[in-house]
């Protein structure tokens, strides 16, 4: 496209600028991403795009515009909108905030409406009154969804050569799927009261086996030390194990089967406890020496399975050294 030469100028004056403000803004934005397991990115909008933005009449004056620099900080859901808000406000001078929901639109209307933070960066220092502190930038909060639909459509429907009713379509009737996804992620506790919840003895015997791990911690047979991050991950371990002995499509004697391995822990971990409990083993490993101990699983069960055999654990199951299983090697 044909470019104005006092704009392309201005452009390649201010550039240097906006590398140093990108480079500030990814400093602290994917510091905060990483520490919370957000994705993000950002970018410096080209020159084309400026020119067409300024084409669009809607900026009087070059420090009008307001995203020279645009950073996208991608959520897992929207309850995490409010405290990426607050950090946002803390790190940098606030212009605006745009909220998702503020702006008009119809209810049959479905397009790009993410919160969007204009900001700043806040000068080291009060007599600092450098140009470049005054170029603003825009931070877009989004959910992963939302980003989905965004990267997805934004070059065949919004960045085209073409016009085509058909594809604009599609890309309204995505989003509309995208807020749903959103409303549900969001609702999701209170959503699902209304599913229709059938049986299946996996899930089952899962929640039967985690409901006996947290009583067990919190009779104090297990230190609160030892819980697990995940207790679903422990779970799913623990009960791959022990599938194949159990008899999953007979109730009755699945619960006889799970009583026994229970009352097999119990034993165990009483006699652990009066030794004193080993602070360097994880819940999993107790179980599984307690499961080999107990014959509960037998080697020739687990011939897929390795298993990280620590010296801590030979201390508390002596008895195991000369069990044959693959060792994970470090």
């Amino acid at each position: 496209m044909i470019l104005d030469s006092k704009i392309s100028t201005k452009y390649k004056l201010y550039l240097p600028y906006f590398e140093f403000i990108q480079s500030a803004l990814d400093q602290t934005l994917m510091n905060y991403a990483k520490k919370h397991l957000f994705a993000y990115t950002s970018r410096i909008k080209k020159l084309d795009s400026i020119s067409e933005k300024i084409e669009t009449g809607r900026y009087s004056s070059w420090v009008e515009i307001d995203d020279f620099i645009g950073c996208i900080l991608i959520v897992p859901n929207l309850s995490y909108e409010e405290e990426v808000i607050d950090f946002l406000k803390n790190a940098f001078t606030e212009i605006d905030l745009r909220k998702k929901g503020s702006t008009f639109k119809n209810f049959d209307t479905f397009r790009f409406d993410s919160t969007r933070f204009i900001g700043k960066l806040i000068p080291p220092n009060q007599e600092i009154n450098k140009e470049i502190y005054d170029i603003k930038f825009e931070i877009q909060i989004r959910s992963a969804f939302e980003h989905a639909w965004s990267v997805t459509t934004h070059d065949l429907a919004y960045k085209s050569k073409n016009i085509d009713w058909k594809i604009l379509r599609l890309a309204s009737q995505l989003k509309a799927s995208v807020e749903q996804l959103d409303m549900i992620a969001l609702s999701a506790k209170d959503v699902n009261k209304q599913i229709t919840s059938y049986k299946w003895p996996e899930i089952d015997i899962k929640i039967k086996i985690l409901n006996f791990i947290k009583e067990c911690f919190e009779n104090g047979k297990i230190p609160n030390e030892i819980a697990p991050k995940d207790y679903s991950r422990v779970v799913d371990n623990i009960f791959a194990l022990i599938k194949n002995k159990l008899s999953i499509w007979q109730s009755r004697k699945v619960n006889k089967e799970l009583k026994l391995i229970f009352n097999n822990i119990n034993t165990e971990l009483n006699l652990i406890n009066q030794k004193g409990f080993p602070m360097s083993l994880s819940l999993f490993q107790i179980i599984f020496g307690i499961f080999l101990k107990y014959e509960i699983i037998e080697p020739e069960d687990i011939s897929k399975n390795v298993f990280y055999k620590t010296d801590t654990f030979l201390t508390v199951f002596p008895e195991l050294k000369e069990l044959k299983i693959k060792e994970f090697q470090i």
